[in-house]
């Protein structure tokens, strides 16, 4: 899923970034630059990032499709 247009930042990039060692939402947008054009996306970003490091160092990820 796409969760910022303006960077084409996917949802299994932000895991990436995450399972690399992003522990903050600051991390994740420093990395992938989602969230720094029109902002957008910040809320999503934030409830992605907030299940993501709940998970773990190795985020589950989540499958839209069902």
């Amino acid at each position: 899923m796409l969760v910022c247009s303006c960077h084409a930042v996917s949802d299994r990039r932000v895991a990436e970034v995450v399972a690399a060692g992003a522990v903050r939402l600051g991390h994740v947008v420093r990395r992938t630059r989602a969230g720094t054009d029109c902002g957008g996306c910040l809320p999503q970003l934030r409830e992605l990032c907030e299940a993501y490091f709940a998970a773990g160092p190795t985020p589950v990820m989540v499958d839209a499709t069902g």
